[in-house]
């Protein structure tokens, strides 16, 4: 009795384990065939339509000047700090200046005696018939006179390479620690100034784009530090040679700013952000969604249900948008297309 019971239990097990895989395998076949028979369809419609271009960039400046001395010395004053604001002409930083003082005293003194000697010479010479000899003493002193007027001269410009001025208006970005005190040669970095006034927008286009980018185009402006702030540019130039460094070839283009006011600087150097351009747009045109458009190597062409059969039917586009695209010829308003 024992084993007869174990034996209809485990045959009652089988069945219910066959019954639920039974209805499972029936689930399963319906989903399967209801996905293979669903197909997509769109009407054609006639509207309006917007190709754009999103490009992303950079605010730069066009006027920024970065300062160091020519000169090996030691640093004898610093007269500003990084975020002030600066006139053309104003002093920024000088070396020490006195062994230059003094070499340049010595310099002046060697001029003189030049001078003094080669004024005796042409008086002790003036009532004689000048020999050949007489003439190259003349020589002589003429040129040393000349070389300490040049020693003059290059001891001038030490001096002046000792001192660093602005060569613009606009505000110290970088000082770079320079300190009082400090050795400093040709080599070693010195102070940048940037205009805030010549800030303009740089975005990186391919070459696939830059025929789309023509001098005038204005464009959208949106930063990542702003993004409830839309400014107008306007395309100013694109570059004609490629960035360097780049994976593809990639162009430079350099947008001017229309609307912006930057006089509390909210706007600075290095802030990222995208333009968006509209590069070609049609009125009244018919349209479908980008997804049913298809393609293969004897042209582009939609599906179109004709005598209860899906049928090929070619097509000519044109504009693009992110979503749709325009059908030049081939379909009318209110056709239906399959996917």
């Amino acid at each position: 009795m024992k084993i007869l019971t174990f034996v209809k239990r485990k045959k009652r097990t089988l069945i219910i384990i066959g019954i639920i895989l039974a209805v499972s395998g029936f689930i399963f076949y319906q989903r399967l065939v209801n996905g293979k028979e669903e197909i997509q369809s769109t009407q054609v419609k006639r509207g309006n339509l917007e190709e754009t271009l999103i490009l992303s960039g950079e605010i730069k400046a066009d006027k920024r000047a970065e300062l160091r001395f020519q000169t090996t010395g030691q640093i004898a004053s610093i007269k500003v700090k990084e975020g002030d604001s600066v006139q053309k002409g104003q002093l920024i930083a000088l070396l020490d200046q006195r062994q230059l003082q003094k070499t340049l005293k010595k310099d002046l003194n060697d001029f003189l005696n030049a001078r003094w000697d080669l004024d005796q010479q042409r008086d002790d010479y003036k009532d004689k018939a000048l020999t050949v000899a007489m003439q190259r003493i003349l020589d002589k002193s003429q040129f040393d006179l000349d070389n300490t007027i040049t020693d003059v001269e290059i001891q001038q410009i030490s001096i002046e390479y000792s001192q660093l001025f602005s060569p613009l208006d606009g505000i110290v970005t970088s000082t770079n620690n320079l300190q009082p005190g400090m050795n400093i040669t040709a080599a070693t970095a010195g102070f940048e100034i940037i205009s805030p006034d010549s800030l303009y927008f740089e975005v990186t286009a391919d070459q696939t784009e830059i025929s789309k980018l023509q001098s005038g185009l204005t464009g959208k402006l949106l930063f990542d530090s702003y993004l409830d702030e839309e400014i107008v540019g306007t395309v100013d130039h694109v570059a004609f040679v490629p960035k360097a460094n780049e994976t593809g070839t990639v162009y430079a283009v350099k947008m001017s700013f229309i609307n912006m006011s930057n006089g509390n600087l909210k706007y600075r150097v290095g802030m990222t952000g995208d333009v968006e351009f509209i590069t070609q747009s049609k009125n009244n045109t018919l349209y479908i969604p980008f997804a049913f458009l298809q393609e293969d190597d004897k042209g582009t062409f939609v599906y179109i249900i004709k005598n209860n059969k899906k049928t090929r039917q070619t097509v000519t586009t044109g504009i693009e948008t992110d979503e749709f695209i325009e059908i030049l010829s081939g379909l009318s308003k209110g056709d239906m297309v399959y996917d």
